[in-house]
């Protein structure tokens, strides 16, 4: 909180290696939760099987 004042910073993130691929990232509302849940599609590269 800042002068009174939510702050809107995103402070979510994923890393990943390179061994994988982000498909898709999007956020879901979460009952009962203040917070947003994080859900993320990975492909791991064939090479690194």
């Amino acid at each position: 909180m800042e002068n009174g004042r939510l702050l809107r910073t995103q402070i979510d993130h994923v890393l990943v290696s390179r061994d994988f691929q982000v498909n898709s990232a999007h956020f879901v509302s979460l009952p009962g939760s203040d917070h947003r849940g994080l859900v993320v599609e990975l492909e791991l590269h064939a090479e690194s099987r």
